[in-house]
């Protein structure tokens, strides 16, 4: 079953919302931001891509915002995102809502806090609020809080291919009418564990070998999050590209189950394999894109490609991976596939039109 792309929200270290993550895709530079890491030989600076969710403010009250961490608040603010660009924002006019939200890392920064509440010697005991907010699924239950929402509410934990199985779910709903629409996205907060296993990775890979001229740089830990308004394909016309196929599973001993298109945005960030283990599932001829450098390093980097996918059939345009490029013409009939490979020979697409 196809489905249509109504709506669109992001945010993530290289701004809020749709503009902003257009403007970096045009070659507008990402700034970093150095958080320190506390080590047994001493704090160590970590450039790393954070997110502000100060615009969260305009959707809900501020004393409600207290209670809510910040993976919590990513989820949110980009969720509220896709719902205005859908124009579902009003209860009356969504329908039937389900609620997908999927994440690698799940509530792991709020989970080390509340772990470890007595370093900042200012707690005497564990927070509750850090307790309740310390599940993975605690995004998706404020989403249905705040939105007043009863209808189907699904968390999904699936490490590098969390967004791609949140992709699929999302459409079987819709396919079996459980719902009218389907917001699914997915959500990654940055906590320092990620920020340190980045900087000792790099340093690593600075150790065994300089960098070579043809390999692409690590991508900065990042954060972010990233939503989706998908409905069953209507006679309207909608500026988003449409899902045509969606797919999951595992790689074995035979022909690949290559997905077949004419441009490929490839999610190499996470747990994911190398640049040279996509090499065999891209058509010949076809174009490929990684923008990890944009969002940076983290596990649903793939609802990020989704957004550019849906970005680039909107404006009709292939954004280069490299920001001293101009983006070349998308032609119509070309298709878009995302595609993620996993650990243990998994993989994720989804093929737009």
């Amino acid at each position: 079953m196809k489905a249509a792309i109504c709506g669109v929200g992001v945010v993530g270290g290289f701004g809020n919302g749709l503009p902003a993550l257009e403007k970096v895709l045009a070659g507008a530079r990402v700034s970093p931001t150095e958080v320190s890491i506390p080590t047994r030989e001493g704090p160590v600076q970590v450039p790393c891509l954070m997110a502000d969710t100060g615009p969260l403010a305009d959707y809900v009250p501020t004393r409600v915002l207290r209670r809510m961490d910040h993976y919590i608040r990513l989820g949110l603010l980009a969720a509220f995102e896709a719902m205005t660009d859908a124009n579902i924002i009003d209860k009356h006019r969504r329908g039937r809502l389900g609620i997908i939200v999927a994440t690698g890392n799940g509530a792991t920064g709020n989970n080390y806090d509340f772990q470890y509440p007595f370093e900042d010697r200012e707690e005497i005991c564990g927070s509750p609020i850090r307790f309740s907010n310390s599940v993975h699924n605690a995004a998706a239950a404020y989403l249905s809080i705040a939105l007043e929402e009863m209808g189907p509410n699904h968390s999904i934990t699936h490490e590098d291919l969390s967004f791609p199985s949140a992709l699929m779910t999302a459409v079987t709903w819709l396919q079996q009418g459980r719902v009218d629409a389907v917001l699914v996205g997915g959500v990654d907060q940055l906590c320092h564990a990620h920020a340190y296993a980045w900087h000792v990775h790099r340093q690593a890979r600075k150790v065994v070998r300089e960098v070579e001229k043809n390999e692409r740089p690590v991508p900065l830990a990042g954060e972010g999050a990233c939503f989706v308004v998908l409905k069953a394909v209507e006679r309207e016309a909608t500026p988003y590209p449409v899902i045509r196929e969606t797919g999951l599973g595992r790689a074995s001993k035979g022909p690949l189950p290559r997905p077949a298109g004419e441009f490929y945005i490839l999610g190499e960030g996470g747990l994911a394999a190398t640049r040279a283990d996509y090499r065999e599932w891209i058509e010949p001829g076809a174009r490929t894109a990684c923008y990890a450098h944009v969002y940076g390093d983290l596990t649903i980097d793939s609802a990020f490609d989704t957004a550019i996918a849906a970005l680039s059939r909107k404006n009709k345009l292939i954004y280069s991976a490299d920001s001293a490029a101009q983006p070349i013409e998308l032609p119509v009939d070309h298709s878009i596939v995302c595609l993620k490979l996993g650990v243990g020979n998994t993989y994720g697409w989804t093929i737009f039109d």
